[in-house]
């Protein structure tokens, strides 16, 4: 009889959060929503021309690569 193969290293299952519920759960306070704002808006204005800096993307970040 053959010897399974299937799921070898798998040492447990557990079910991820929703997306939801991690943002219910880890509330960002008013300034650190500012903080992405703004930054989202610098950003967007480099893509589109409207700013002469340079946005550097540095990468890949992954959990997985501890």
């Amino acid at each position: 009889m053959p010897k399974p193969t299937d799921d070898l290293r798998i040492r447990a299952i557990a079910t991820l959060s929703t997306p939801a519920e991690v943002m219910r759960d880890c509330a960002i306070s008013e300034q650190a929503a500012t903080t992405v704002r703004t930054s989202r808006d610098a950003l967007h204005r480099i893509l589109a021309g409207e700013d002469d800096r340079l946005a550097v993307v540095i990468g890949p970040c992954s959990i997985h690569d501890s």
